[in-house]
């Protein structure tokens, strides 16, 4: 499994006019082989920031795109 996690600054006052525009994209990219999820969330306590979010199956599912791989040495649960 791949997440891909980031964070997007939007012009104030156009955070809707932002999910409008990335509706149909949003619903295509679920349909490519191997997307599991794929989400731009509102941030609950800033009007201006959307939360970018996608799990693929593998990095052969994303071939041919332009992004930065970060390694996470370790996981354990919190508490």
């Amino acid at each position: 499994m791949l997440i891909i996690a980031g964070d997007i600054r939007m012009q104030p006052g156009t955070r809707q006019q932002f999910f409008d525009a990335v509706a149909p994209m949003v619903t295509e990219t679920l349909l490519e082989p191997g997307c599991r999820a794929y989400a731009f969330t509102p941030d609950p306590d800033d009007d201006d920031l959307i939360r970018l979010w996608e799990l693929w199956d593998d990095e052969d599912a994303l071939a041919g795109r332009d992004l930065n791989k970060y390694t996470v040495a370790e996981v354990s649960p919190l508490g």
